[in-house]
């Protein structure tokens, strides 16, 4: 069976798709699956995240594609792969060969594994081909048919976005890109506009997934939704006006550039944006260090009256994830990329500053009313049983009053272990609040750059902020 079209994504497979399904070297790469949860015994190889499990088909096998299933032998020492682990398998067989009629009738084969061979993760790209475009070409193209598009840094901005970046420690997967604008506007430009960047993400994209989602929200009332989608989802991108009360990525300014369709985006740009999504940048121990840094220049950003949005303080970090993703980097990608993100995001603020300075003083006597009702608020809160009384200091619209008490408890328990890590358990003993509400609380601290969440949330560690570290006091 020889594969022309994704019938979910509408789009010829990519390049390192094809590699994996049709070069017979590469047999039995693949990423690691186990056949079922719980089960240590057979395992499958995915020829592609974005296709499923699949193995090559030849014609013996008619119509049917062969789904092939690796089994340990008895005694096999390990260790063994994690989980859409990419490997190499030294496979002995096949063994067996058949037919399995239900749930729908299928071809498999089953080989012997002799020996497991890990690829590091800067390994991966010199396996699997890269894209036929170059990172500028791909630049160019998805930005096309935008007239100017360079004038308002869209040849930056908007790749990143279709690129995405991971879930991890830095935050929740995926980018979110407000658009300001300083046109004569309308709903025809705003629609016009969206269309220029939704016309080339996929389809299956663009409806709810638990993978990557990319959507434009018109009005503020769909932002009610926001929360859960992230909890269903591991990248979400979206794409928003000037309006939102979300938390921003890649803050847009049109003042030059319009969206004039001239040409149809070629399938060049998923081939592209496929292969940028297997790559997986990851923090390690120097990485951390790196995003406190990053989160401690953050909350200057963060702290300009002036600004009329609000930037996340892991933006600059999820930003060049992204670039290292545009660039097919998965390891120390803050040494090259972070700079970088940094820089781009105090260019757009300026512009927006420079555009926006006779409403300014406005917006500033706004905020200083609203901070002046907010400083000194007072909080009650019971820990081991006890009431504890503690104010708050520095405002923060984004924070709920549950997490500013989890946050109070946390910096207490990290002064008394004199570390700045806290376990979620010991947290959680101190506590008198549910665990929906103390994840909650949790993610609006991870959001707001207050703390990091490490060893898949269950290890807190609270980010030190120097002039802005006192935020609470008893």
């Amino acid at each position: 069976m020889i594969i022309n079209k994704r019938d979910w994504i509408g789009s010829p497979i990519a390049d390192f798709e094809r590699a994996m399904l049709f070069d017979k070297e590469k047999e039995h790469w693949g990423w690691f699956k186990w056949l079922e949860p719980g089960n240590t015994k057979i395992f499958m190889l995915s020829k592609s995240p974005f296709i499923g499990v699949l193995s090559p088909t030849t014609p013996n096998y008619g119509q049917m594609p062969i789904t092939t299933f690796y089994v340990f032998e008895d005694g096999f020492n390990g260790p063994y792969p994690t989980e859409n682990k990419f490997i190499q398998v030294e496979a002995e067989g096949p063994i067996s060969t058949g037919i399995i009629e239900k749930p729908r009738p299928y071809r498999y084969r089953t080989f012997t594994v002799k020996r497991i061979i890990p690829i590091k993760d800067e390994e991966l790209f010199n396996i699997l081909p890269r894209p036929r475009l170059s990172m500028k070409d791909f630049q160019y193209q998805a930005t096309i048919n935008f007239d100017n598009a360079e004038d308002d840094n869209l040849h930056l901005l908007l790749p990143l976005q279709i690129v995405s970046a991971p879930h991890n420690e830095g935050g929740y997967g995926g980018l979110t890109a407000m658009r300001a604008t300083f046109l004569q506007d309308d709903k025809r430009v705003v629609k016009s506009f969206n269309k220029g960047i939704l016309n080339q993400i996929p389809n299956v994209f663009k409806q709810e997934n638990s993978t990557y989602m990319y959507r434009a929200l018109s009005n503020k009332n769909e932002e009610s939704s926001i929360h859960k989608l992230y909890q269903r989802c591991k990248e979400v991108n979206l794409f928003v006006e000037s309006n939102t009360s979300l938390g921003i990525d890649l803050p847009i300014i049109q003042y030059e550039s319009r969206y004039h369709m001239r040409q149809k985006l070629t399938s060049d740009i998923v081939n592209y944006q496929l292969s940028a999504l297997i790559c997986q940048p990851y923090i390690n121990d120097k990485t951390i260090n790196a995003l406190e840094n990053s989160l401690i220049k953050a909350r200057e950003r963060i702290e300009n009256p002036a600004l009329a949005f609000y930037i996340k303080p892991s933006s600059a970090f999820k930003i060049a994830e992204a670039n290292a993703r545009m660039a097919f980097v998965q390891g120390n990608f803050e040494e090259r990329f972070l700079r970088g993100a940094e820089h781009l995001l105090d260019e757009q603020i300026k512009t927006h500053e420079e555009l926006l300075k006779e409403v300014y003083s406005s917006q500033m006597d706004n905020l200083r009313d609203l901070k002046s009702l907010y400083d000194g608020l007072e909080f009650s809160v019971k820990i081991d049983g006890k009431h504890c009384t503690f104010k708050s200091t520095i405002f923060n619209a984004h924070l709920s009053r549950h997490a500013m008490i989890v946050y109070m408890v946390i910096r207490r328990l990290a002064g008394e272990f004199g570390e700045l890590t806290v376990r979620k358990s010991e947290l959680q003993a101190k506590l008198e609040m549910d665990d929906a509400k103390l994840n909650q609380s949790l993610n609006e601290l991870k959001d707001t750059g207050n703390i990091i969440l490490l060893e898949n949330g269950t290890v807190i560690r609270v980010v030190r902020f120097g002039k802005f570290d006192d935020f609470f006091y008893e």
